[in-house]
């Protein structure tokens, strides 16, 4: 939790690099993983949103690696569900 609770934009700008251009699928899953895990918090959500990741993942969950499209898809859900 402490993690999630002290990164900061550019941390999340870095794994949206990889998002955007990753190397491998691997690389793709894991930036995707992080996604998913960062926004449980609230205010890492806006951040993300903020550095692009919504348009980085939205493709990537018709990727041919299932991984990718898991992750994917709860990096997504990650970010549209936020408790009030």
């Amino acid at each position: 939790v402490a993690n999630r609770q002290t990164i900061e934009y550019q941390d999340v700008q870095t794994v949206v690099k990889y998002l955007r251009r990753p190397l491998m699928p691997a690389i793709a899953s894991e930036a995707a993983s992080v996604v998913l895990n960062i926004c449980y918090e609230k205010p890492n959500v806006l951040m993300t949103i903020d550095s692009g990741a919504v348009a980085a993942l939205t493709p990537m969950v018709q990727d041919a690696d299932e991984d990718v499209q898991a992750n994917a898809a709860g990096a997504l859900q990650s970010i549209s569900y936020q408790p009030n």
